[in-house]
């Protein structure tokens, strides 16, 4: 993989002009991930969550995204929002989705990525927000802000 690189690798998961490899990629995205590749790891979990190459797996989706969004992952953050907020398949914790929404509300207001704007985020985390307790979504609110480094 490493001679490669990773580029190879989001070919292989997606075919982009030869046959998609979705179980190879998913063993290379595992290989980087356990060397401490930030982004492979938050494939791997996409990988998990979607079943693409390998058998979709819950307890692996959450582990993997938690990894990466204490990397600091803007897409780990709200991927994690939602599925702690929202999903059938995990049981919901609105006191760390929250935080984790916060978390990529922070980092979406330094640097946005893709299609994570600061206005879809900051959404999410109002979602999220509004169906908890002032106090619990208080300290979660700054407990996100110390994860992402931001000023209090």
């Amino acid at each position: 993989m490493v001679h490669y690189g990773l580029s190879l690798v989001y070919l292989l998961d997606r075919g982009a002009g030869m046959p998609a490899r979705p179980e190879l990629s998913n063993q290379h995205f595992k290989a980087a991930a356990h060397k401490g590749h930030v982004d492979s790891v938050f494939e791997l979990a996409f990988q998990y969550e979607r079943g693409i190459g390998t058998e979709a797996n819950t307890d692996h989706v959450l582990a993997y995204y938690r990894v990466a969004a204490v990397k600091n992952h803007l897409k780990a953050h709200y991927n994690l929002a939602i599925l702690l907020s929202r999903s059938d398949d995990v049981k919901p914790d609105l006191r760390e989705a929250f935080f984790w929404a916060a978390a990529a509300k922070n980092n979406a207001r330094i640097r946005p990525r893709d299609e994570l704007t600061l206005e879809k985020v900051s959404r999410l985390a109002q979602m999220i927000r509004d169906r908890l307790p002032y106090q619990t979504a208080s300290k979660a609110g700054l407990a996100a802000t110390r994860h992402t480094g931001q000023p209090i």
